[in-house]
């Protein structure tokens, strides 16, 4: 007994084969934005509409990093910092560990500076949580942390 479903249609021995469910050409799907939550209408879904173009990504994104109102001003500062190192394209062949060490070798003076320590410590655990490094490389990037911001320390403590 052959069957008429709409997902199911007959080949050439006339048996029924499985139609594949295309997401792209679905006109029942549903789609909302992802900014404002609303429903888009089928005008909505242009090529060309769909996708803002950004002339300058990194404004772009500490703009929007400025915009959260639940996030603390040293957390929005930390977060521009780190963001802004993380593009760099020499991080990309490196362990976490590594670019960890890189970033405060480059702006251990900055994260002092602008009483941002606790904030790296914060993003350091975050890190390990997520197992991103193991326990050996949290107690040497921490190591290196101490030193770093003692040197640094010792700096302002002269300068005042």
């Amino acid at each position: 007994m052959e069957s008429n479903s709409p997902s199911k249609e007959n080949n050439k021995n006339g048996s029924a084969k499985e139609e594949k469910f295309d997401p792209f050409n679905n006109t029942d799907m549903i789609f909302f934005n992802s900014v404002t939550g609303e429903r888009m209408t089928s005008n909505d879904g242009n090529e060309s509409d769909m996708y803002e173009v950004v002339p300058d990504m990194e404004q772009y994104a500490q703009d929007n990093i400025s915009q959260y109102t639940d996030i603390c001003e040293k957390d929005k500062q930390f977060f521009k910092l780190w963001n802004s190192f993380i593009k760099s394209e020499e991080n990309s062949l490196l362990k976490f560990k590594d670019i960890l060490i890189r970033f405060l070798n480059l702006h251990s003076k900055t994260l002092c500076d602008n009483d941002l320590k606790k904030n790296f410590i914060l993003h350091l655990v975050a890190v390990y949580d997520n197992r991103q490094i193991d326990d050996d490389n949290l107690v040497s990037i921490i190591d290196i942390m101490d030193k770093q911001f003692k040197i640094y320390e010792k700096n302002n403590d002269k300068n005042i």
